[in-house]
């Protein structure tokens, strides 16, 4: 039983990672090059927005960062993530 919670938690914690790489090319990217078309930003965009649209959402609810010119909601979302990353091998 111990194996199947390892393989599972290793399999999350990648997952996590991968995710945490999407949003770190999502932040960086537009900086360097044009994404209008690229492949790899949308990549980006299709697998980090899941994790953001919730935190996105509670925002516009509660009228938080509104005025901001950072992305809170992206902010929130990558800490959330690595709180989550950092505490899945204590579960």
């Amino acid at each position: 039983m111990e194996e199947v919670l390892y393989i599972l938690a290793k399999s999350v914690e990648i997952y996590l990672a991968a995710v945490m790489l999407a949003m770190m090319v999502r932040a960086i990217f537009p900086l360097l090059a044009d994404t209008e078309g690229n492949v790899i930003y949308g990549l980006a965009c299709i697998l980090s927005e899941p994790f953001i649209l919730p935190f996105r959402y509670i925002f516009a609810k509660f009228n938080i960062g509104q005025d901001s010119p950072l992305d809170l909601a992206f902010l929130v979302t990558y800490l959330f993530l690595m709180a989550a990353r950092t505490l899945l091998p204590a579960i």
